[in-house]
Order: C-alpha cells, then structure tokens, then sequence
C-alpha cells in the first residue's frame, strides 16, 4: 500500500544511545539503538554521522511504504541528497520486482526544505593497522577475519546479534580473543511492524549502509571497516522493465565506489569500506574457509534459522551452503550442520542451476559456481545417484561440458576489480589466497 508522505522528523543522541524519529502520514515511530563502546570522534562528526545513520533507516522504511513524498527535517544538501536517491532506486527496485509494481513508483518527490551546504570531510588521525570487521558467522566474514588476524588489529562489528542466537554464540567465542563492539537496535521489530501494517514486502534493506556508517562512528581508531562481500555479488538475478534486479546490490562494487565516493567527500577522507573478497567468487572464498578448522564449528549462513537449527535446509541459501560443504568437506562434516541429505531434493536445487530459471533472490553464487561444484562432486564419486545429480546429468551438464574447464578457471581466479586502497589487506589476500 503506497503512502504519501515518510518523514525523517529528528534524531536525539548522547554517547552511545540514539533515537532516530520517523512519521508515515500520520503514524509516529522511532528507531532506537545502543553501543557497547563510547564513541570518541569530534563531535562535529558525530553530529554528521548520527545524521546519516538516521537516512540509512529512512531508506529502509522507504522500501517497505514506497511513498510519493520524502520529507526532510534534518538539512542536507543537494549534492549529499543525489547519492540518496541514487541508492533508494536501487535497494528498493527489488521490491517493486516482488510485487510487480510500476518501476515509476521509484521516482518519490524528495522535500527538502532546510537544505544546507554540503558537509565538510574532516581530516582525522588513525591506525592503518586497524580495522573493524564485520563478523556474522557466514562463512565470507569468519575467512575474513581469519585471513587479516595476523595482519591488522581487528575489533569484530556485529549488528543486533541477539536477534540470531547462533550468531551471538558466535560473537560469545570470537570475543575470547578479538574485542566485540555491538550495537543492539530496534530496526527488526520496526520493519516486521511496519511491513504488516503497510502490507508491505519484508525489504532486503540497506544493512551495508548501517553496518558502514555505524562503523564510522569509529573512525578515529580505524583506518577501514571491512565486510566479507564478494565478485558474485555484482552479478543480477533478472530484469524487470529494462532494470537489472540485483539482491545482492548493497554488496556490489557500486554500492562500494559511490558510498566511498561520499564518505570521503562529505565525512573524512581517512575511512574506507572495502572487502578482502571484492575479486573471488564464493567458490573460491569456500575453498579457503573449508580449511580453516578452527572456525568451522561457528559456521552458519541461513536467514531462517531457529534457536535448534543454524540452517532450515529449505532454502536456496542452505541448498547452495550445503553444495559447497560437500566439495570440499565430507557428508559426515556436513551432518553437523544439516538435517538431511540436501541434493535428494531436486526442488531446492532446480532453480540455482536450470538454464531458463531466475536465479533465487538470496546470497547465492552464480549458475556456474553450482554448475562446476556439481560436476566436481560427481567426478570426485563423492555423489553419483542423487536427483539433483542425475537431473544436472542430463539436462545441463552435454550443453556446457566443454565450458566447464573455462568455467572453473574463472571462478577460482582472482578477478581485477582495481577496488583495493590498501597494501596490507592486498598482501594478506596474495600471500594467503592466490
């Protein structure tokens, strides 16, 4: 249900609690958050910074209610508001594929009555040797950080752990040897409201954006924040009316060139988002963390999980997480963290690698990734009978037989993204994974 106007009223701060102040029409409601750590940046900063954190949420809720008006009562400028718009557009075109709306309703008439100037950056002093790390328990953010232990000082970020019980049990162990900043936050409880009460689609949302900007919050003590996103999320989905529709966009190398664009431009030149997969595919990013023992125990990667189960097993993230444990680790390893036998289930599995299928809008890697998997796992006599087996046999596997030595070569290559600003996560990825 489209509304007609969302306005972003105020926000309030003090050392570590924010509340961030919303309207949708007539209903008020807020976004409250606490840090486990004081800040300790300029106050001049933080003042820009707690602002933008209360427009990353406005881009969420903006998702969910796609309204025709944007009203702004905190100023920005002009040129900060472009990098907004231009983000809105491409978080929520996945919505407007979902429910298959007009591609128009994406243009929303922004109000911004108290336009200022654009945000001066401040020069700040900090440790190139530290760094945040944001750390879910998926198997990207755990080789992150196992790949940069010994070469950077690592605080691990994590977002509202207590919302996922297995990531806060991993959070709980990591904190023996890293030190842990949290931040709890209402966020969940505000889209599940807000997406009932609008019937609204449930929105991939901007978590880059939060756990980016949170981050900067610390940017007087590190040089970088640094999430596990990798090559496979540039990668579309689909089309819808002529737009590319990419789940994973908040992952991509855009949203990581213009967000670096504006940090440096309007908050400090001396901060960086980057990644240390920016140029693996998944695969290859699996090859690496299936040989990291001393994590695997902390592994899940499912967005349905529940207190007894770190994955469903119904989804297509748990049927490509399952396929990738299997190439590299035994079925005994995988019966660990599964409750059956995935690839006996040729419906969870048809749609990540079948030629005219869309690929699910999850984290998933691309069809090749699962095409070469596939045909390794068979190869290998690790799986020769299963559905999915048989299927990828005798509908894909005689059309792309002669590809597959091209396929595999690409996706266990380094891909040149010219992305990195760093030397020392650059050496640590050369020296560990090339």
């Amino acid at each position: 249900m489209q509304t007609n106007n969302l306005f972003y009223q105020k926000y309030t701060y003090d050392r570590s609690n924010f509340e961030f102040f919303y309207k949708i029409d007539d209903f008020e409601f807020s976004v409250k958050t606490n840090l486990t750590k004081d800040i300790t940046i300029p106050i001049y900063l933080k003042e820009i910074i707690v602002k933008n954190i209360g427009m990353v949420y406005l881009l969420d809720f903006a998702e969910i209610v796609l309204p025709k008006n944007i009203v702004l009562h905190p100023s920005v400028s002009n040129e900060e508001l472009y990098y907004w718009k231009y983000w809105h557009k491409e978080i929520a075109r996945e919505r407007i594929y979902i429910d298959r709306l007009p591609t128009k309703l994406l243009d929303i008439n922004w109000i911004n009555n108290n336009q200022s100037l654009p945000s001066k950056p401040l020069e700040i002093i900090n440790n190139d040797k530290s760094a945040i790390i944001c750390t879910t328990g998926g198997k990207e953010s755990l080789s992150s950080l196992y790949l940069l232990k010994d070469d950077l000082n690592l605080t691990i970020l994590s977002l509202d752990p207590k919302n996922n019980p297995h990531r806060s049990n991993a959070i709980d162990k990591l904190s023996i040897t890293f030190p842990v900043l949290t931040a709890e936050t209402t966020r969940i409880d505000v889209i599940k409201m807000l997406s009932k009460k609008y019937n609204g689609s449930q929105p991939s949302g901007f978590d880059m954006g939060h756990l980016i900007f949170y981050s900067l919050l610390y940017s007087d003590q590190n040089k970088n924040v640094l999430i596990g996103n990798e090559y496979g999320a540039n990668l579309p989905n689909t089309y819808y009316e002529g737009y590319p529709i990419n789940h994973q966009y908040v992952k991509s190398f855009d949203l990581a060139k213009t967000i670096n664009q504006y940090i440096h431009t309007y908050i400090t030149p001396n901060f960086n988002y980057n990644s240390p997969f920016f140029g693996f595919y998944e695969y290859k990013i699996a090859e690496y963390f299936f040989s990291l023992n001393e994590y695997l125990p902390l592994w899940t990667s499912c967005n349905n999980f529940t207190k007894e189960k770190r994955f469903c097993g119904k989804c297509a993230k748990c049927a490509s997480s399952f396929l990738l444990g299997l190439l590299y680790k035994d079925k005994d390893f995988l019966k660990n963290y599964f409750e059956y036998y995935l690839l006996n289930d040729l419906s969870l599995y048809k749609d990540l690698l079948s030629f005219t299928s869309i690929k699910p809008l999850d984290c998933i890697g691309d069809k090749k990734e699962v095409w070469v998997a596939l045909y390794e796992i068979y190869s290998s006599g690790k799986d020769t009978s299963s559905d999915t087996i048989k299927f990828f046999l005798k509908e894909i596997y005689p059309s792309i037989k002669d590809e597959l030595p091209l396929f595999k070569k690409e996706i266990l290559s380094w891909q040149n993204t010219n992305l990195f600003n760093d030397t020392l996560i650059f050496k640590a990825v050369k020296e560990k994974m090339l």
